[in-house]
């Protein structure tokens, strides 16, 4: 797997721009293929020991970002094959305000 051309000279070192929970992989892969992203591979995302839940865009020719794609109901624990998530609560807290503030309206 080839991630040209920011990363050829650091094969173990990748930016992900975003990681996505979705509900249904497939259908978003389709519905973003349609949209001209590419992916990479099943057997590549394996290769590299990721959760086979996890679906990859290739990075962007415009910004170089990659998009992940993961499969995961909102309820379900943050657990994957290399271990389990480690969330800072200070940051979970501004995560959470943001997102309450994205919901009220606002007087401008």
């Amino acid at each position: 797997m080839k991630f040209y051309p920011m990363g050829k000279d650091k094969p173990h070192s990748r930016y992900i721009g975003e990681i996505l929970r979705v509900s249904d992989l497939a259908d978003v892969v389709k519905l973003q293929q349609g949209r001209g992203f590419t992916f990479f591979s099943a057997d590549d995302v394996q290769r590299l020991e990721l959760p086979t839940n996890l679906a990859i865009t290739k990075p962007s020719p415009y910004t170089h970002t990659i998009v992940a794609y993961v499969e995961r109901e909102s309820s379900a624990p943050k657990q994957y094959i290399l271990g389990e998530i480690n969330e800072n609560n200070a940051a979970r807290a501004a995560c959470d305000n943001a997102k309450a503030q994205q919901k009220t309206p606002t007087n401008r």
